[in-house]
């Protein structure tokens, strides 16, 4: 009961309106202080916690949405998924609960995996995308340029979107 959710908001360039969220997972530690992903989802990847811990963000994130839902129906929300994820072969059948339960439209559900989290492993990977993306939820890659993947690499995949990473982008101006 330690954790919290931020919400990042997804804005449309056309029209500069919301269009969705991500949800970010925080640690507000009582000695330490907030604690970013970066200081402690490792730490759970490293261990059978990051499934759990994948659950309860997404079951979190899914109430939030719908609870947004009646004012703003087409809100749409993005969570983050470990490679350890892709590797539980329940993976999708816990995703597709989560969401059922909670009752929200599938198609407003995006997942995001780091094109390194897919890369590790895409041939165990394919088949649990694909599970994924038959619920009706989409896929997006997150920081796609850190790893060493082609766009092509890449075509194999049922994805929706690629986020491109900053580091890729920051000098091109």
């Amino acid at each position: 009961g330690g954790l919290q959710l931020h919400f990042q908001p997804k804005v449309a360039l056309e029209t500069g309106k919301i269009v969705g969220f991500e949800a970010l997972v925080r640690w507000p530690h009582p000695r330490l202080g907030l604690l970013q992903p970066a200081d402690f989802v490792p730490l759970a990847e490293s261990t059978d916690v990051i499934n759990p811990l994948t659950w309860w963000v997404v079951e979190n994130a899914l109430i939030q949405l719908r609870r947004w839902h009646d004012q703003f129906p087409e809100l749409t929300m993005a969570v983050n998924l470990s490679v350890k994820n892709l590797l539980d072969r329940q993976c999708s059948q816990h995703l597709e609960e989560i969401i059922r339960r909670i009752g929200v439209d599938p198609r407003l559900v995006e997942f995001e995996l780091t094109e390194t989290a897919i890369m590790t492993d895409p041939e165990t990977a394919l088949p649990m995308l694909r599970r994924i993306t038959s619920t009706g939820a989409r896929l997006a890659i997150d920081d796609f340029g850190t790893g060493y993947s082609s766009l092509a690499y890449l075509q194999r995949f049922p994805l929706h979107g690629i986020k491109i990473d900053r580091s890729f982008v920051a000098d091109m101006a």
